[in-house]
């Protein structure tokens, strides 16, 4: 177990990568840090194997931190992972101590197998990273001649290899690990011998032993016909049934796969296989072909004998049309049970729609929906008739102001007249208080003021005058006086009087014609508001008639379509199971159909050449890719050892 701190300042950085590291069963990301005093603080605590590290942190940077931790903890790997391939970056972190300095863009694989060679002791540089940090080692004398050798070959090395491009191939790495040799031209050449002797002695050891079969074949078709039958119901509606061929419509699936479902069921096979009295688990499956386009299906069945063969093909025909009339016959009881069922469901449902029709009418006393209208024509016949009334009463009540202007009078005066002369009592009164004022005019013409008959006369007027004023008052219901009778007099024995009482008698007449008028049109606008609030409610109710009278109908039509569909689809099962025709009967083998000799050999060449095929492929594969890197293996092999001290070298050159 490898055991990693991981330190950088962003944190989407520190956890992708602690993801990524994870997935790998050989990782464990012990600590993550975000600058470099945490990093060194973990480092001392945890003692991990590689530390990956950024450059850039704030308060102490990656080459700073990277040096102490070198200096610190030696068993410890620094990864400097930066985002930076500048030279002066890549020499600083060597020089810090680095093992090994990649770019934040490294493919993940090839990141892990980065931290596995350090692990293991060897230094990893990015690809082309390496040669930036040589070319910056100045020709200084103070190097040694071996050191100087040893840049010189590193840098011829770094020319030509590419060390992280070698390590993303994972074929190569493999080999390299595995260590693994090319195959010899003679084990290829033992391998294809061989296989090629099996092959063509199968292929013999077949037709020598194999027990000849023949193939009797017939076809049926199917009918592409239709048929349909529509019958007009007057005033009802329509029933029609229509048979349509099976090919009619693509969106269905074709009848004849169910009949190649039902030709290769273990019922018909055994039922066939009884017919000739042979087991059914010798009687085989028959094969069976739909031709596109066509009606037709296509059979075949196989057997040890020709005469076998077409018995066999015999029985199956006849097997299959006994359960195609079976099936009809269940089909055609199933759609009598269903038909019997929804004309049941269609009765209930127009006795149901009727009694609702009745029931509604009798609630509602709404028998047909003519009488919304004949109550409209009434309304505005009523209009009418109050129209004329409100004209007539218009004309008298211009007439009767017109009198109340003659007379002087005003329409509560003309009104209290009118009330005064319509009360008997208050006009006997009145007459009385007439007739005894004209008597003690007479008497005070004939006698002084205080003679007794002057005083009797006085007495009994003033007694009459004050039932009359009692009278009124109670009928006008306010206080009436001497000038109140004289304004309000209607009746009088002079010609003025006489006439001013004529004009009264008139006005009585116009007013008493008035008011008749106002109350026929009041009882009109009575009988109008009534007959609209019916109107209303039976033109709602209308409605809901309209709407059972349709639903009754609907249900009458549907039921005699039913009925009548019922009639003409007894008869017809065909859409279900077409009938079939047999366009070519089975037919008797003249020569066995297997085995094939043709197909036999054909097949043994074309195995014969596919073995040869690949066995040429992988031993192209192998001269040209695993020898090369099998004999670059072993020089590497050889080489890896200086040549990671030669790293280790050019890194204390640089920190010089």
């Amino acid at each position: 177990m490898i055991r990693i701190i991981l330190v950088d300042d962003q944190k989407t950085v520190r956890e992708s990568l602690k993801t990524s590291l994870e997935l790998t069963p050989d990782f464990q990301v012990v600590c993550t840090a975000s600058d470099g005093h945490t990093a060194i603080k973990q480092v001392e605590i945890l003692m991990p194997d590689v530390v990956l590290i950024d450059l850039e942190m704030p308060h102490l940077d990656g080459v700073k931190t990277t040096q102490i931790i070198c200096q610190r903890f030696v068993n410890v790997k620094v990864i400097v992972l930066s985002m930076h391939d500048r030279d002066e970056y890549v020499a600083k972190a060597l020089q810090a101590g680095a093992t090994g300095y990649l770019l934040k863009n490294t493919p993940a694989q090839e990141l892990k197998e980065a931290i596995l060679f350090v692990h293991r002791g060897y230094s990893q540089i990015g690809p082309g990273l390496l040669s930036k940090a040589i070319s910056l080692i100045p020709e200084s004398e103070n190097i040694s001649k071996s050191e100087s050798t040893i840049v010189k070959t590193n840098k011829s090395q770094l020319q030509r290899i590419d060390l992280g491009a070698s390590l993303a191939n994972g074929r190569r790495a493999e080999l390299l690990n595995n260590n693994q040799k090319p195959h010899s031209q003679k084990f290829y050449w033992t391998i294809w011998l061989l296989g090629n002797i099996f092959i063509w002695t199968a292929s013999l050891l077949y037709l020598q032993f194999k027990q000849p079969t023949y193939t009797s074949k017939w076809a049926i078709a199917l009918p592409g016909s239709s048929l349909s039958t529509s019958i007009d119901l007057p005033e009802v509606g329509q029933a029609s049934s229509e048979s349509e061929s099976p090919y009619s419509n693509s969106d269905f699936a074709d009848p004849r796969e169910n009949y190649k479902y039902l030709v290769e069921t273990d019922e018909i096979l055994e039922t066939s296989a009884s017919k000739i009295k042979i087991p059914s688990k010798e009687f085989g499956k028959p094969k069976v072909e739909i031709p596109t386009n066509t009606t037709l299906i296509e059979l075949q069945i196989k057997g040890d004998t020709p005469r076998l063969a077409q018995a066999k093909a015999l029985a199956l025909q006849s097997t299959l049309e006994e359960n195609l009339d079976r099936l009809r016959q269940d089909e055609s009881g199933s759609q009598s049970q269903n038909l019997d069922k929804n004309l049941e469901e269609t009765r209930q449902k127009l006795e149901t729609a009727r009694q609702k029709l009745v029931d509604f009418q009798a609630k509602t006393g709404l028998s047909s929906g003519e009488q919304p209208n004949i109550l409209v024509n009434n309304i505005e016949q009523l209009r009418r008739q109050s129209s004329e009334i409100t004209a007539q009463k218009q004309k008298v009540t211009a007439r009767s102001n017109q009198l109340l202007s003659n007379l002087g009078l005003s329409t509560q005066e003309a009104a209290d007249a009118l009330v005064l002369n319509s009360d008997p009592e208050f006009q006997e009164y009145l007459s009385n208080y007439s007739q005894v004022s004209t008597e003690l005019i007479k008497l005070k013409a004939k006698y002084l003021s205080n003679h007794p008959l002057v005083v009797a006369q006085q007495a009994e007027k003033d007694d009459i005058q004050a039932e009359l004023y009692r009278r009124g008052e109670s009928l006008l219901d306010r206080q009436i006086t001497e000038v109140t009778l004289k304004t309000l007099n209607i009746n009088s024995n002079n010609s003025s009087g006489a006439q001013r009482a004529s004009l009264f008698q008139e006005l009585i007449s116009w007013q008493a014609e008035e008011k008749g008028l106002e109350n026929q049109a009041t009882e009109l606008n009575r009988q109008i508001t009534f007959l609209e609030t019916k109107l209303a409610t039976q033109t709602r109710d209308g409605s809901e008639l309209q709407k059972l009278q349709r639903e009754l109908q609907l249900s009458e039509a549907v039921f005699s379509s039913t009925a009548t569909r019922g009639d003409l689809n007894k008869p017809q099962t065909s859409a279900a199971y077409p009938p079939i025709s047999i366009i070519s009967r089975p037919s008797l083998a003249k020569e066995p159909t297997s085995p094939n000799q043709k197909y036999v050999f054909l097949g043994s060449l074309f195995s014969s050449l596919l073995l040869t095929t690949g066995l040429l492929s992988l031993w192209w594969r192998d001269r040209r890719f695993y020898a090369p890197l099998f004999w670059e293996n072993n020089s590497n092999h050889n080489n890896h050892k200086s040549l990671s001290n030669s790293n280790n070298i050019i890194q204390e050159i640089l920190k010089k």
